[in-house]
């Protein structure tokens, strides 16, 4: 008589919301713990990119995303939050704005890593992982233009220790 038990059922018995639904907030600080949170959120949300926008709509929404993103700035470092939480969150709330928002995002983030591994303030291990926190907000704040970031970051990443 062959036994066909298994005590661990197979991954496709559980159902794709139950995951979600399961989904702890992280911190890290290492790359290769930021790449696993971020291929989590992939997972979990797929890898959303906003649509392309006309040339005056890009233009108004990279205005729109940069001033979101400096009035926040320095506000944002005053709140004692974790690191990954705040690279996501000035990431997430200029994404919003459209393609021209990821862009402006992207492009600030660049240049703060860059600014910070030049400085000293990061190894280059934590930078990557800087980098991974910056892709998860992007990617939900261009998938929720509507969305509250507060919100949508904390399903993913601890907002204070």
């Amino acid at each position: 008589m062959q036994n066909n038990f298994s005590p661990i059922p197979p991954a496709t018995a559980v159902p794709q919301q139950q995951i979600q639904n399961n989904v702890q907030p992280q911190i890290w600080e290492t790359a290769i713990d930021g790449k696993k949170v971020y291929d989590n959120v992939v997972r979990n949300e797929g890898n959303y990119q906003p649509q392309g926008q006309n040339t005056f709509d890009y233009a108004l929404s990279a205005v729109q995303g940069g001033y979101n993103l400096l009035k926040n700035y320095f506000p944002l470092n005053e709140l004692k939050v974790t690191d990954k939480y705040k690279h996501a969150l000035m990431n997430c709330q200029p994404s919003q704005y459209g393609q021209s928002g990821v862009d402006i995002a992207k492009l600030a983030s660049n240049i703060r890593e860059a600014y910070d591994r030049m400085s000293g303030a990061n190894k280059l291990d934590n930078s990557v992982g800087d980098q991974y926190a910056n892709m998860i907000g992007r990617l939900l704040g261009s998938k929720y233009p509507n969305g509250d970031c507060n919100a949508l970051i904390q399903k993913y990443i601890k907002r204070k220790y």
